[in-house]
């Protein structure tokens, strides 16, 4: 399974997505024990939005925070839970998004090889997917 809903959670605070987090990720396992789970960080260039739809309760820079925290507490309980960080999810140069924020096309390719490259490592012992050249 991979869990990467972090854009989905900024309307929470810091608390609420940590808790919501570790009760998600303790019943994914109780239901499929034996299951790999990649709990992700969401991509981005730390370019704070000056438009939201909506009222945000944590800032790009903290966003992240509770599930790494989540992942930290858990790694130990729930045999084959894997982490995602999102540096290096979208180069830093900002050629992978239009708005330093969505990923394009190019953003695209990078973050799929970045998760082809974790899921083969978690599948497959550390082998790296072939790459189009």
């Amino acid at each position: 399974y991979i869990v990467d809903c972090g854009w989905n959670t900024r309307i929470f605070d810091h608390a609420t997505v940590k808790n919501r987090t570790l009760a998600f990720l303790r019943l994914l396992h109780e239901k499929h024990p034996e299951t790999p789970i990649l709990l992700c960080e969401a991509a981005h260039n730390g370019v704070e939005p000056r438009w939201e739809p909506c009222e945000i309760k944590m800032t790009l820079k903290d966003f992240n925070k509770p599930y790494r925290e989540a992942y930290e507490e858990l790694k130990m309980e729930i045999k084959n839970l894997h982490y995602l960080p999102q540096k290096g999810l979208l180069p830093e140069d900002g050629e992978g998004s239009d708005d330093f924020i969505h990923p394009n096309d190019y953003g695209m390719m990078r973050m799929g090889r970045v998760f082809a490259d974790k899921i083969s490592e978690i599948l497959n012992g550390h082998a790296e997917i072939p790459r189009p050249r």
